[in-house]
């Protein structure tokens, strides 16, 4: 069976489709995470997109390029501060003027999430020492 029977390729608003399967074994976001406002949103329906043991592959541009479309400047510092919140990081390669990612789909979600709301509600109790 060729590569090509085996890919499907759907031209859709990702956000607001209804019917995006859930159990896709690969996701590839090039170039296309500068341009959306609400990454968290964006990120955790994919999350919900993937299969069990799903991988997404990320490119973005690394740094300042001014383009009037572009919603975010990307570091590798936010890249993976946005992308670790549903993935595990196993990969990253710089590329000249972009980096890239590749990571695994946490498997429990929902005990990260419970893991970071617990530590922001202890930020609050912290004392800083200076």
């Amino acid at each position: 069976m060729s590569v090509q029977e085996n890919v499907d390729f759907i031209n859709t608003n990702f956000m607001t489709e209804e019917y995006i399967y859930s159990d896709y074994d690969t996701i590839l976001l090039t170039e296309v995470l500068e341009h959306i406002s609400d990454t968290t949103k964006f990120l955790n329906k994919i999350y919900n997109s993937l299969s069990e043991n799903g991988l997404l592959v990320v490119t973005v541009p690394f740094g300042i390029n001014d383009y009037f479309d572009h919603k975010k400047t990307y570091y590798y510092y936010n890249l993976h501060n946005e992308v670790s919140k549903y993935f595990n990081i196993y990969d990253v390669s710089f590329m000249g003027k972009w980096v890239g990612i590749t990571a695994k789909k946490k498997k429990d979600l929902n005990e990260v999430n419970q893991m970071i709301n617990e530590l922001n509600e202890r930020a609050g109790e912290l004392k800083w020492i200076y």
